[in-house]
């Protein structure tokens, strides 16, 4: 299997190959580490026919949240949001002044550029990236990421406790760290959420833990 890089390196856009290059490297501390920390909301749950419709994101640098370096996208969709318009709140009328979702792509590998991505159940945020990228851009990547859902596993192992599956939601997390409540599928909110959650979980695990570590625990 090759290296994640080659797929980076195999598409011809320029802001995709800048941001694998500066990309931080495995050995990189998590103290000394940027973090972009993303959300995305989609017209459904399958990444084969369904679409990112708004992205969020924030920049966590030296362990602190940057709320001045942060990201709210709006995506135009060829799909109708339909019922998921009940759990997201965006219309197909919101939709229409929303941005081209090759431009969108291109806005936010800019924003990150540096850091190292990370989502709370990053498999949707990956599925959904690697479809975009491959419908707008033309070339899948398969981008590292730290998984906040994962990590939380691993610290409840590691604490010898049981938690149901619904505990491992964001806002159960949330709650449970006494972290500030969000307003659920918002995806700028929800990015924040998941910022205060990395955060916590880090001061748990140790600071100096290595980007090579978080990666291996969010597989």
């Amino acid at each position: 299997m090759r290296h994640w890089l080659d797929f980076f390196r195999q598409t011809s856009s320029v802001e995709l190959q800048q941001f694998s290059q500066a990309m931080p490297t495995a050995n990189y501390r998590a103290c000394d580490c940027d973090f972009v920390v993303l959300d995305v909301e989609t017209t459904g749950l399958n990444p084969k026919r369904d679409h990112i419709i708004s992205l969020g994101a924030v920049r966590v640098s030296q362990l602190t949240i940057r709320p001045s370096d942060a990201l709210l996208q709006v995506w135009q969709s060829p799909l109708s949001v339909g019922d998921s318009a009940l759990v997201h709140g965006i219309t197909d009328e919101q939709l229409l002044n929303g941005a081209a979702p090759g431009d969108a792509l291109t806005e936010f590998f800019q924003f990150a550029q540096g850091a190292q991505l990370v989502a709370h159940h990053a498999t949707i945020e990956q599925q959904f990236l690697t479809r975009a990228c491959l419908e707008y851009h033309g070339n899948a990547y398969a981008a590292p990421f730290v998984d906040t859902l994962a990590l939380e596993k691993a610290l409840v192992a590691r604490r010898h406790s049981l938690l149901k599956n619904d505990e491992y939601q964001l806002l159960a997390c949330l709650e449970r760290y006494q972290l500030p409540a969000i307003k659920a599928h918002q995806a700028f909110e929800d990015a924040f959420g998941t910022a205060y959650l990395l955060l916590a979980q880090l001061a748990e695990f140790g600071a100096d833990i290595s980007l090579q570590r978080l990666r291996q625990l969010s597989r």
